[in-house]
């Protein structure tokens, strides 16, 4: 099981570095080439920390819009 701060990596993907942006007062989501990723439901991202002591991480959680998606029973 990966912990929540352990990169998934998977062959033949590029991984990308997420930004976190302030766009009038809310938390949006960007790729490090400047991006905004779609679908996201304003005031609904949200800072938190996960830990505790030296070891406490701040993280942000971003909420989206998914109008169908395709089943993935076989």
């Amino acid at each position: 099981m990966n912990d929540a701060l352990t990169p998934i990596e998977i062959e033949e993907v590029n991984r990308i570095e997420l930004k976190v942006r302030n766009i009038n007062g809310e938390g949006v989501l960007f790729t490090e080439d400047g991006r905004m990723i779609g679908h996201q439901i304003a005031h609904m991202g949200h800072y938190y920390y996960m830990g505790h002591g030296p070891e406490r991480v701040k993280m942000f959680r971003a909420t989206f819009r998914v109008d169908t998606m395709k089943s993935d029973v076989p």
